[in-house]
């Protein structure tokens, strides 16, 4: 009897992204953020959440925290934030 195979955190960050960005591009942007930040609950350094919750945020003119986000992604993952 095979167990079932379990996605690893970065593959389920992957789907989770994937699903924001379908969300976003079919103008669901609340959508878009409600799935970033739950991503950012259950992992608060997964960077591509940040990431893109920045790009969301900048889109909506809230410079600050898209600032803080992206800075926090950066200092995380310099390669991966830009």
């Amino acid at each position: 009897m095979s167990q079932p195979i379990v996605p690893n955190p970065a593959q389920l960050v992957a789907r989770a992204m994937a699903q924001a960005d379908q969300a976003r591009q079919a103008g669901q942007m609340a959508e878009a953020e409600r799935i970033c930040r739950s991503v950012l609950q259950m992992q608060p350094n997964a960077v591509p959440a940040l990431n893109y919750l920045s790009l969301l945020l900048n889109m909506r003119g809230e410079l600050t925290e898209a600032e803080t986000l992206i800075r926090k992604a950066i200092a995380l993952l310099p390669r991966e934030a830009t």
